[in-house]
């Protein structure tokens, strides 16, 4: 699944799928989301879970609410 976020990201965003990059940043899994996607100037932080419940999906929501505000970045 991974694997397919940059290029989904990047059709959403029109854009040629090679503009999408995943960017490594060094951390520990607790300090940072599952996945940072760079496209076009934009950051987007990416949650996974294996559930699509309400409160799986709000749980990520708070969780990528605090790595923004920890990484003092904007971010989608």
């Amino acid at each position: 699944m991974a694997r397919e976020v940059p290029k989904r990201l990047a059709e959403l965003l029109t854009v040629p799928p090679e503009r999408a990059r995943v960017e490594r940043r060094p951390a520990t899994a607790r300090d940072r989301p599952d996945l940072v996607v760079a496209v076009e100037g934009r950051t987007f932080f990416v949650e996974f879970r294996s559930s699509g419940q309400v409160a799986a999906v709000a749980a990520a929501a708070r969780q990528l609410t605090e790595h923004a505000r920890r990484l003092e970045e904007k971010c989608v």
